[in-house]
């Protein structure tokens, strides 16, 4: 705002901008520095406005502005001197307009009365010594830099950013992340960085670290806790209770707790607090700051094993003493019981002591915190071993050892392993194979194989590549007719067993799978055959479905899956394309509408085309994006008047009519009310008409179906722009009236008197 006041002998020209920067008889200030203008203000204006659309930072804008000499640095003294006016008698008399501030000055103290009538904003800042306090006097609408205006209500900058930043400043700390730190800028200056740097980012983390690298805020004490008790949303909780809730840890008799195990503590805990809060700040990650700590010898394991006591027969857990085998057999997963090592469901011989196993087996986990990593290094170091060289716990293969109970190999293996072997047969997955060797040797190789590498199917590729078991008759079904076969003592129909574990059936010469019919070009003897010999060898449906496919076994009906373009028969019972289609494939057609996703296209050609065609698409790649995407660039539908909605003030959706609005809030997020671009919770202001914003949005997202994408490509395009260059606006505006105001004074700047 511009205005040209008089005051005693005084007469100076002032405005004060958003982002802290004001323009004084010809003077720019800038976070305390002033600035010789070199052009005329009307100049000025144009050039910073001009700038500001092209960037969005204040930042940028000022740098630019310094090399193009816009502005040079003058002596802050002289400069400060005249900027504010002084009377022969040394008294500050000067009485100007800076941006709806009227300053009355008596002394040096300053306080801020901000007066609002309808859209009218006054302030009047009084000085009276050196402190500035800000006491709102609000009549109308509340306009002052402590709140803004969101969705048609007033809020807080501190309930704003609360809710859509995650941070909070009171009594100049800020609390972010469950932490309190100490602010060391005021609190207007903080939020107008962080809005700028929100604007560029839109990243919450991406901005704390910014700035706390330009120092705007340190933790108390070094280690954002205190001395003794801290600050947590209102109540004062101890270290414990805090570190506890929100870290994971605590620290009870020197002893520290953490992930289930208790160290001892080889420092202070005022210290240990204060490393860990330094490392927090810096890492935000509990798990580096255990690692990074244990490294400098902070705390240690008791006895040097992690387990909390010297003895090996008991610990200390959560205030109980429990036995080490309950407390590994709880928290790591094995136990020892007569030296055997049981871990994962087998049974392993012990080659050492089980007091030396707790200690490296508790030295490994404190290290990687890895009970998989840790049983491999100590099956590497030779402190356990498997039964018989096999894994199974006795040398006679009838029966074994399994929590103190006897069962036998098969019962074992089906329950543990997957597979069991009846009459020289070996079932796995549902398939049954013919054994090449003894069953005592397929159990010892298996062991061995697990052991190593505990894949079951791994040890199935394994085996089957040395030999020992093979498909029946070539097919992998286990007898050579076609009819019947057996499964679990019971014989069963091909049809039957295919469609229990394979997913598919043939019935009068049609091949059924994943809710789709074919026609078969093939006899179901040869099908069958040829599916088990894919299916041996991949396992894995799709692979067999894709593969036969390009053998010619099978084709679609009528080439577009269900053979009449009105019904198709599913399941035996006759339904339509467009129910059909609906329940399988997530798209409908209705009155040359294609709906597909939540939006509505126009097709561009017949329905049994576009059924055909989507059919083969799908029958190929089995996707349904990859065949809207296909579809589309075939050009067979395109969105309604370039933007997939319909029409400028509604749509057709679902049988209804909805409006633009409505329809873009429900399923895209935004809504523009008043030239307004309200997005995730920020307000915009839209360069262009809302028409257009809404066609070149559904335009993009038709082609990317990502509303950040088509958020940052618009930005991109400047089609919106923050108000101010920083959501907010600025430090003493928060609302679109006052940019209004602000524009209408730039347009009239030429006409005011200066």
């Amino acid at each position: 705002s511009i205005h040209h006041v008089h005051h005693g002998h005084i007469q100076t020209f002032s405005c004060r901008f958003q982002g802290g920067y004001r323009i004084v008889n010809s003077r720019f200030t800038y976070h305390g520095n002033h600035f010789l203008v070199t052009c005329s203000r009307r100049r000025l204006f144009s050039l910073w406005n001009n700038c500001l659309h092209r960037h969005n930072t204040i930042i940028q804008c000022f740098r630019e502005m310094r090399k193009r000499n816009v502005f040079r640095l003058v002596g802050e003294h002289s400069s400060c001197s005249k900027l504010l006016g002084h009377s022969s008698r040394g008294h500050i008399i000067h009485h100007a307009l800076i941006h709806g501030h009227h300053p009355i000055i008596h002394g040096h103290h300053i306080s801020h009365h901000p007066i609002i009538h309808g859209h009218h904003i006054s302030h009047h800042p009084i000085i009276h010594g050196h402190h500035i306090s800000h006491h709102p006097i609000i009549h109308g609408h509340h306009l002052s830099h402590n709140s803004r205006f969101i969705h048609g209500h007033h809020i807080s900058y501190i309930d704003y950013y609360n809710r859509y930043h995650g941070f909070r400043i009171v009594d100049s700390r800020f609390h972010y992340n469950g932490l309190t730190y100490q602010l060391t800028c005021s609190g207007s200056r903080f939020y107008s960085l962080w809005g700028e740097c929100y604007t560029r980012y839109h990243s919450r983390s991406r901005c704390f670290e910014y700035l706390r690298t330009q120092a705007l805020f340190a933790p108390f004490g070094g280690n954002g806790i205190g001395i003794r008790r801290r600050f947590i949303n209102g109540p004062l909780i101890s270290y414990n209770d805090y570190y506890n809730r929100y870290h994971g840890f605590r620290i009870v008799d020197s002893r520290f707790y953490y992930n289930g195990l208790a160290y001892r503590l080889s420092c202070s805990s005022q210290r240990f607090y204060s490393l860990w809060g330094d490392c927090y700040t810096r890492y935000h990650s509990r798990s580096r700051c255990f690692g990074y700590l244990r490294t400098q010898g902070l705390f240690a394991p008791f006895g040097g094993h992690g387990i909390g006591v010297s003895g090996f027969n008991n610990r200390f857990a959560s205030g109980r003493h429990i036995s080490y085998n309950n407390y590994y057999n709880r928290f790591h997963g094995f136990r020892i019981v007569d030296r055997g090592f049981h871990y994962n469901g087998l049974a392993y011989r012990l080659s050492c002591s089980s007091q030396r196993f707790y200690s490296l087996w508790g030295d490994c986990y404190t290290r990687y915190h890895s009970r998989s990593r840790c049983f491999e290094y100590l099956r590497t170091q030779g402190l356990f071993a498997p039964f018989g060289g096999h894994g199974i716990g006795i040398n006679r293969f009838n029966t074994r050892l399994i929590s103190g109970h006897p069962i036998s190999y098969n019962d074992y293996y089906n329950r543990y392993h997957g597979f069991r072997i009846v009459d020289r047969r070996f079932h796995y997955n549902g398939l049954g194979y013919r054994l090449s060797c003894s069953s005592q040797r397929f159990y010892s190789l298996w062991g061995d194989c697990y052991t190593r590498y505990h894949s079951r199917s791994r040890c199935f590729q394994y085996l089957r590549t040395q030999g020992l078991f093979a498909s029946f008759g070539g097919h992998g079904i286990g007898v050579s007719r076609f009819n019947t076969r057996s499964i679990s003592g019971h014989p069963i129909s091909y049809n039957d067993y295919y469609n229990r574990y394979h997913g598919f059936r043939i019935a009068n010469s049609q091949f059924y799978y994943n809710g789709l019919a074919y026609r078969l070009s093939c006899s179901s003897q040869r099908f069958y055959s040829l599916w088990g010999n894919c299916y041996t060898r991949y396992h894995s449906r799709s692979r067999c479905f894709g593969y036969l496919r390009t053998q010619g076994l099978f084709s679609p009906l009528g080439a577009h899956v269900i053979g009449a373009i009105n019904t198709g028969l599913i399941s035996g019972h006759p339904i339509s394309y467009n129910d059909y289609y609906n329940r399988y494939h997530g798209f409908r057609i209705v009155n040359s509408q294609f709906y597909y996703n939540g939006l509505a296209y126009r097709l561009s050609c017949s329905i049994q085309r576009f059924y055909s065609l989507w059919g083969n698409c799908y029958t190929r790649y089995h996707s349904r994006s990859r065949c809207f995407g296909y579809l589309r660039t075939l050009g067979l539908f395109a969105p309604f008047g370039g933007h997939g909605i319909g029409a400028v003030n509604t749509k057709f959706f679902s049988g209804h009519y909805i409006s633009y609005n409505d329809y873009y809030n429900r399923y895209h997020g935004f809504r523009i009310v008043n030239s307004q671009f309200n997005y995730r919770g920020s307000a915009y202001r839209l360069s262009c008409s809302s028409q257009r914003f809404y066609s070149l949005w559904g335009n993009c997202y038709t082609k990317f179906h990502s509303k950040s994408r088509c958020f940052e490509y618009l930005r991109t395009q400047g089609l919106f722009a923050p108000f101010g260059g920083h959501i907010l606006g600025l430090n003493r505006r928060a609302d679109v009236v006052v940019h209004h105001i602000h524009e209408v004074v730039l347009r009239k700047g030429h006409n005011s008197h200066y």
